[in-house]
């Protein structure tokens, strides 16, 4: 009996070892604050214009058509050619300390909304608390569904035929998702980070971010950018466009970031976005 009950003990200890530890937050906690810029290195480049080939009467309102599609922008690589900033990049902390308590939630991370408008996900990527729900809503008169994947895996697959549908989604797995549309509309997509610590920033249409309150410590910063190539358009046998592979996520490390009663070491200059 004692060897069953003390296999027993075993057992649950190491049970308790595998959960992962969840964020703690502080009221009123104060740090410092990260900030910067994620830029592109070399000439501007041009954006990744994908084609849209269904319900052109929506999705190319206003736009310049080539036979029965348009061109869309992908909004996977969008550089402001006044100072080379990058939009759409995902900054934040990738090794933070569960056990370090820190800042509290921000709101719009508690509540996060994504929207289909003009057949694009607007924004184009979006943070959420894990655990939390997300918000989809379709502002289009037409069928969208929104096939969502973590990895290779299927998060969630929702149909909104109608214009104002609105589903809420728990998001119970950090990661990265990435939205697609099953409705014909291979040109969309977009990401949802979902993410278990609230140091975590998408960079604005300049290309700057910030990580507020941040607790003393020494930190790994990651700069996370999805792939911004089509690696593969894949056609039916009409010639007509139904997919794309994309080149792969591009993370930038940035090593030794120390954080220190207000002061900030290891940042020196403009993050540029290298393969």
């Amino acid at each position: 009996m004692r060897a069953l009950s003390l296999a027993l003990i075993s057992v649950l200890a190491l049970g308790s070892l595998c959960v992962a530890q969840e964020y703690q937050e502080a009221e009123d906690f104060e740090g410092t604050t990260i900030s910067g810029r994620v830029v592109w290195p070399g000439d501007v480049p041009g954006p990744l214009i994908l084609e849209a080939n269904k319900n052109a009467e929506t999705c190319c309102e206003g736009a310049e058509m080539t036979g029965s599609a348009c061109p869309k922008d992908s909004r996977r690589l969008v550089v402001n050619p006044e100072n080379m900033g990058v939009q759409y990049s995902v900054v934040y902390l990738a090794d933070y300390d569960m056990s370090t308590p820190g800042k509290e939630w921000d709101k719009e991370l508690r509540k996060a909304v994504i929207d289909q408008s003009g057949c694009q996900y607007d924004p184009h990527v979006v943070l959420s608390q894990v655990g939390k729900k997300i918000t989809i809503t379709n502002s289009d008169p037409i069928l969208h569904n929104i096939h969502a994947y973590l990895g290779s895996d299927t998060a969630f697959n929702i149909p909104q035929p109608l214009e104002g549908a609105k589903n809420k989604e728990k998001l119970a797995q950090a990661g990265s998702i990435e939205l697609r549309c099953d409705a014909g509309h291979s040109w969309m997509t977009a990401w949802i980070h979902v993410i278990d610590h609230p140091y975590y920033a998408v960079t604005d249409a300049d290309g700057n971010f910030e990580l507020s309150n941040v607790p003393d410590g020494v930190y790994t910063m990651v700069v996370w950018h999805e792939g911004w190539e089509v690696s593969e358009t894949l056609r039916n046998e009409a010639g007509d466009v139904t997919g794309y592979t994309f080149s792969d996520v591009v993370e930038v490390e940035i090593v030794d970031v120390i954080v220190d009663g207000g002061a900030v070491e290891g940042l020196e200059g403009d993050i540029e976005l290298r393969r």
